[in-house]
């Protein structure tokens, strides 16, 4: 994901689709499933839903990010 906007503040502001994105991630996490799972979940989501304006569904990062 791309480095986040910042307000005046210094705190960092996501877009919606990005918060969901990781709030997806967390939660299959949680659920005991592994990152690799989670990344194909998303992946195939991204095939089925217009588009979020994210560049890709996942990011290798993100894939072993766990």
């Amino acid at each position: 994901m791309p480095v986040p906007a910042r307000t005046e503040g210094n705190y960092r502001t996501y877009p919606k689709a990005h918060l969901n994105r990781l709030s997806f991630i967390r939660r299959t996490l949680d659920l005991g499933f592994p990152v690799t799972r989670s990344a194909r979940w998303l992946e195939i989501r991204a095939m089925s839903t217009p588009s979020t304006g994210l560049k890709e569904p996942y990011t290798s990062a993100e894939r072993s990010a766990a």
